[in-house]
């Protein structure tokens, strides 16, 4: 049992769920023997001991080979999670004879699908093979494992983004290399990394050098801090003397807060923060360090949208924990995670966090009076652990038309800006404050974790409005895909729908065209042909002939359509009615009529418009 057997691999709507499956029918007999010396009881204790940390709960089963089945499927689906791929509820097994099962599981993306299915029966099979040898079985399938859902792995923030799209009933592909397709046909839309196709190249370049962005805010009168680069100890002393204590010193390439240091007053402090800023790279900012706190406002598409104000992660003593537990008490909150798997980051002891306790007069043992506030951060990031409260309600109007201001200038549709001031209920004018940086690709967690979960949905209506278009409307006749009369029923159709302004794809007899232009003219499966309708720039209309033969075999290609045409009244093989139920369950319109060019009126009737949920 190296590699599954039997692996069949549906598309969309089938006849064994409503969405995408893999379905995996095994052959024990190979480990058949190896099994012989468990117990359902002992096989499940097994597989606590060596996978507690990947399953939620001990699998079930009142035999070895139902345990088996159990396990498999709860170790698949920790590795699709891993990637952070979306689970659907269809994942079961059935027990077919003593020695063979067969086990059926949703997927967002076949390949990882696959490879997790590959992974978790190499792990298994080590389990009960050669015990000795799990702990390299387990660091070789995790490496390989994880370099491959590595390419699909998104940030939370981005990943709420799309768990949001998908909620309203937009498709999203993600397509690897941070790359995400909303939509579909014409009205796809795309981000990567946090970028938008209206993301300039030069909104980029400039946000991306801190300098830069500096002079060209100070130039047009922008309130910023003073800023010089150097490249050595000696330089930093000499800018922060010409800049005046105290000043802040950051890398410049500078990301979650590393190898910043504030509150730096005399030489000896710029000399240290030298040496903590040079090993995130060879340029160094030296800065004037603004008085007040620091905020993150963001603005989406020229309008002003959220603020949260960021704020040092800090234990209080109580005199009688030592620091070090009153930060593991801290993490105890189960919404702390470990950086890139949610918002609330826990905190990682590390030489920042006992540098930073340091200056305090505090080590990991030490004992806090009671009341006494340790900060355990240098910078108030939240990728590095730092809280939030939301703010929003309270900037003063001048403070959200300079952060509207500043995204004009610099033309970021999705713009993060770092200010900090003495009161955002002030304005700058009167209370001070300054712009630190400007960001192209603005993490939300922040504003997540301030509680404004719905700067989610405010994002996502910077790509779809509300009322936006963002789906292909689909037909599908089903009927011999060598029917003359079908054909010429496809035909007329994408010509009667042209003729109204739409651009219509269509699937049949192995031909995908667009606007009568081949695409492919080569055998393609249902999911394919589907596929490269869905994935066109121009398409708004697709039509697919498709025979219930590649229904079953397939999958439907899509889990919903608008209009589906057949004419089987009462068919005798059950493969073509469960593929006719598969049909009527996806459908929100059924016309039950002969393929024929005399349905074109009845399907126009039937479609639906592009941003109408199916």
């Amino acid at each position: 049992m190296k590699k599954p057997q039997a692996l069949q691999i549906y598309h969309g709507a089938n006849v064994h769920a409503p969405q995408s499956v893999v379905i995996c029918t095994l052959d024990m007999t190979a480990v058949r023997p190896a099994l012989a010396q468990y117990t359902a009881g002992s096989f499940r204790a097994l597989a606590n001991a060596n996978f507690a940390e990947m399953i939620p709960q001990p699998p079930a089963g009142d035999s070895v080979t139902a345990v088996f089945a159990s396990l498999l499927l709860q170790l698949v689906a920790s590795l699709q999670r891993r990637a952070r791929c979306d689970q659907t509820p269809h994942a079961r097994s059935e027990i077919r004879g003593d020695d063979e099962i067969r086990v059926c599981f949703g997927f967002e993306r076949h390949e990882i699908a696959v490879a997790a299915l590959q992974s978790a029966l190499a792990l298994i099979r080590g389990a009960i093979g050669d015990p000795e040898s799990m702990r390299v079985l387990h660091e070789r399938v995790n490496r390989e494992f994880n370099e491959l859902a590595g390419r699909y792995t998104t940030t939370p923030s981005a990943q709420a983004v799309i768990a949001c799209a998908r909620a309203r009933g937009i498709a999203v592909d993600r397509m690897g290399q941070g790359l995400a397709v909303f939509g579909e046909g014409r009205y796809q839309q795309r981000r990567i990394h946090g970028f938008t196709d209206r993301t300039s190249h030069i909104a980029f370049g400039l946000s991306s050098d801190k300098t830069a962005a500096l002079h060209l805010l100070a130039s047009r009168g922008f309130p910023v801090p003073r800023q010089l680069q150097v490249r050595s100890a000696d330089e930093a002393v000499r800018a922060a003397t010409a800049i005046g204590f105290p000043v802040v010193m950051k890398p410049l390439a500078n990301d979650r807060g590393n190898g910043v240091s504030l509150n730096l007053r005399d030489a000896d402090a710029v000399r240290r923060g030298w040496s903590h800023a040079a090993q995130f790279g060879a340029l160094v900012l030296v800065e004037q360090q603004i008085v007040g706190v620091d905020h993150r406002l963001l603005v989406l598409n020229g309008k002003f949208c959220a603020a949260a104000q960021r704020r040092h992660p800090t234990v209080v003593g109580d005199g009688k924990h030592t620091v070090r537990a009153l930060v593991e008490s801290l993490n105890a909150d189960p919404a702390r995670v470990p950086y890139g798997q949610g918002w609330l980051v826990r905190l990682e002891i590390d030489d920042e966090l006992t540098d930073v306790l340091q200056t305090q007069g505090h080590a990991l043992e030490s004992v806090p009076k009671p009341g006494e506030v340790l900060t355990l951060r240098r910078v108030a990031a939240v990728a590095s652990g730092a809280d939030a409260i939301d703010v929003t309600a309270h900037v003063h109007p001048d403070n959200i038309l300079l952060a509207e201001w500043v995204a004009a200038l610099f033309a970021i549709d999705l713009c993060g800006i770092d200010f900090i001031c003495p009161d955002i209920a002030e304005s700058y004018q009167t209370s001070g404050g300054a712009i630190c940086e400007v960001n192209t690709s603005p993490g939300l967690g922040p504003h997540i974790v301030a509680g404004d979960t719905g700067v989610i949905e405010r994002v996502l209506e910077t790509l779809y409005p509300p009322g936006a278009a963002f789906r292909v409307r689909k037909i599908m006749l089903v009927a011999a895909a060598d029917d003359p009369a079908a054909i010429d029923a496809a035909d007329a159709l994408a010509e009667h729908l042209a003729g109204t302004g739409a651009t219509v794809g269509v699937a049949k007899s192995g031909a995908v065209t667009v606007c009568g232009v081949l695409l492919a003219n080569e055998p393609l499966d249902l999911p394919h042909a589907t596929g490269r309708l869905l994935a066109h720039p121009a398409v708004e209309i697709m039509i697919v002939l498709c025979a219930p033969a590649d229904i079953a075999a397939f999958g439907l290609g899509i889990e919903r359509c608008d209009v589906a045409v057949f004419d089987y009244a009462e068919p005798a093989d059950p493969a073509t009615r469960a593929a006719l139920e598969v049909v009527i369950s996806a459908a929100a319109n059924v016309i039950r009529a002969p393929v024929t060019a005399a349905i074109v009126t009845a399907v126009e009737q039937g479609l639906g418009r592009p941003n109408a949920p199916v």
